[in-house]
Order: C-alpha cells, then structure tokens, then sequence
C-alpha cells in the first residue's frame, strides 16, 4: 500500500480536515500544494471527470473528494484507531455533529474572510499574514499578495461557502451562535456528538479554529471566543492532547509559518 498523496491549499479548512485524520490515524502521506491560479498539479482529475477542488486525495491509484466522503474512505481504508464510532449509535451521532461543522462552522471561516468587524486595518493584516502563508507553501506573484484581501472578496468558492451564513447577522452575533451550537453538539460527552473519544467531528473542527491561531493573526474571533468559554477551552485540550499522542498539530503549511505553536 502506497502512502496517500493530498492535494491541498495549506490554509483550507476541509483539507486541515483531511490531514487531522491521516495524523490521527498515523498514516504518513505526501501533500501537494496547488498553485491557486493554474491548478496544473489537479490536471490528472480531467481524465476522470473530476473537478480541480480542494481536498483531493489519491491512495494506490484511487481517487476520492469532498473531505467527509475522503475521511469515511480514510477510516475504511485505516481502520484504527476509528474516527465514526463503535457502533451505528455513535456513528449517527458522529455524522450529525460533521455535519453541522461542514454546514455552519465551514461557511463562517469563510465568511471572516469577506467581512470584517471593528478594526479594518487589523482585518487587512490578517488576510495579507494568509497570503503569506499560502505563500510560503507554494509561491505567488507579489501582486496578488499585494491586493490578497480584496482579491478574497471575489474568489467564487470562497464566496459560495461564506453564503452558507446569514449575512444580515453580524459577526459578532454569529460567533456567539456558533459557539452555543458548540456547547449543543457536545452534549454531555467529552468530544462532538457526545462520544468518548475524538471522532470525525473533532477533528474537522479543532483545525478550522487553531489555524487563524496558529499562524499568527492578530484576531483569530472564534479561538478567542472558544477559550474564553470553559467548555469549549477544555474541549480544546481535549484534542490537542489526543492529537499530541499521535503525531502532533496537523500543519499543512511550513513551521516556519508557525508564529503560535500548539
């Protein structure tokens, strides 16, 4: 068995995803940076009539997108230690809780790169500190870095996801939101869906939250937000450690770009 080859933009939050579970599961695997212009290293995908997106992954000459079919296929493929649960219970629950992070969670990362709340300077430093990163895991020309912010602004699937929010609601209002839907997809369990262990749900939304974090911005909202809340703080540790005793933070972007380390 080959070891799986992703396909990835270092700042997207469904291919963090992807690579949470691949480290969790401790399964060495090459990532590929798309060139966000040209995608050339996706060309393969015309000749299966697939689109140039973000995640793709191969493993032995199979193809799979779309980050929860790939972590299903992923946890078929590895089986341990399981990522959905020991039974159809908790895999329900599991599924559920992925859902809502695809659904809720996903589309206000996106949405917080379109709009901004108080400081307009503070929000341009962070995309341009984006910019970088991206980057510095695949060059870009110094004028798209340059206009990264509004460039964002007009990116298509950027956009389409940030759409999946109310824009009428504010950010701050949003955040708050989020963060009470957190506390209900907890429950009474230590992890999402109110499981035991760290599951599928855990791992797509631990990334999302630490990597504004992590590579510096000057205001990641929702890791504010989250360890200002007991619950959520301790959800936080929770899957760090478990992701510690694995193989550590899941970066997809160079330690270079490491300004927080976990």
């Amino acid at each position: 068995m080959t070891a799986p080859t992703l396909y990835v933009y270092c700042t997207s939050p469904y291919a963090a995803k992807v690579a949470a579970v691949l480290h969790f599961k401790s399964v060495p695997f090459e990532t590929v940076h798309l060139d966000p212009v040209t995608k050339a290293e996706l060309a393969f995908v015309d000749k299966l009539n697939l689109r140039k997106i973000v995640p793709t992954i191969t493993v032995d000459g199979e193809t799979r997108q779309n980050s929860t079919d790939i972590c299903i296929w992923l946890d078929q493929r590895y089986p341990q230690p399981s990522i959905l649960g020991a039974d159809a219970h908790s895999r329900a629950a599991i599924l559920k809780a992925d859902r809502w992070v695809s659904d809720n969670f996903m589309p206000a990362f996106f949405r917080e790169l379109l709009h901004h709340h108080g400081s307009y300077l503070t929000w341009l430093k962070d995309r341009w500190r984006y910019g970088e990163v991206l980057h510095a895991c695949k060059p870009i020309p110094w004028y798209l870095r340059l206009f990264y912010p509004w460039i964002l602004k007009h990116v298509g699937f950027i956009r389409a996801h940030a759409r999946g929010t109310r824009w009428d609601e504010s950010l701050p209002a949003m955040r708050h939101r989020l963060l009470g839907e957190f506390l209900q997809q907890l429950g009474d369990g230590p992890f999402l869906g109110g499981q035991a262990r760290v599951n599928l749900a855990d791992l797509a939304l631990y990334p999302t939250i630490m990597t504004p974090y992590v590579v510096g911005l000057e205001n990641p909202a929702m890791h504010i937000l989250f360890e200002q809340d007991p619950q959520a703080r301790a959800w936080l540790a929770r899957v760090r450690d478990a992701l510690m005793e694995k193989t550590g933070f899941p970066y997809l972007f160079s330690t270079d770009a490491v300004v927080r380390p976990v």
